[in-house]
């Protein structure tokens, strides 16, 4: 029988009780790592947003989150880190993007604007945002509507995942 509450005390309590929680442990798997770094970034994605002199971080940090919520995706779907790491694969958002799109998320099958602009900024050779070699300055489409892009691409590969 569970105690009464009454005003500043508690009765205590007798009896037994079964409550089923689940609890997981051991190391997380790929694609809780993959997608669990995009939505830990999100935050300050949408931060960057709106601060000043912010457009370079912005969109360094927008092309890794995009990165690996597609990633994340595609462990869902079995594909390995030695395919992910392949030269053709490795950083190239629009070669994950069709591989998603094959693996069945619900996606345009064409890589968007977006993602092909923050693609040559993000793969190689050069790898711009991170060796800008020779550059003096760098010019972007509106931030905001990538931003939003970027925050449909997580739910969708979060409601994706949920279903694999």
């Amino acid at each position: 029988m569970l105690g009464k509450l009454r005003r500043g005390t508690v009765d205590t309590v007798t009896g037994t009780s079964h409550v089923t929680i689940g609890i997981k442990s051991g190391p997380a798997t790929a694609t809780e790592s993959f997608f669990g770094i995009a939505q830990g970034l999100m935050p300050g994605v949408q931060a960057l947003l709106t601060a000043k002199n912010s457009a370079i971080p912005l969109v360094f940090i927008s092309c890794h989150v995009t990165e690996c919520l597609l990633k994340s995706y595609l462990t869902t779907k079995g594909v390995t880190d030695k395919a992910l790491r392949s030269p053709r694969v490795r950083h190239n958002l629009e070669e994950l993007w069709r591989m998603c799109v094959t693996q069945g998320l619900p996606v345009d099958p064409t890589p968007p604007p977006w993602v092909t602009e923050l693609n040559g900024l993000h793969d190689g050779p050069a790898f711009l945002l991170r060796y800008p070699m020779g550059i003096n300055g760098f010019s972007f489409s509106p931030l905001a509507p990538i931003v939003q892009s970027i925050e449909l691409l997580l739910e969708t590969v979060r409601q994706a995942n949920l279903g694999a």
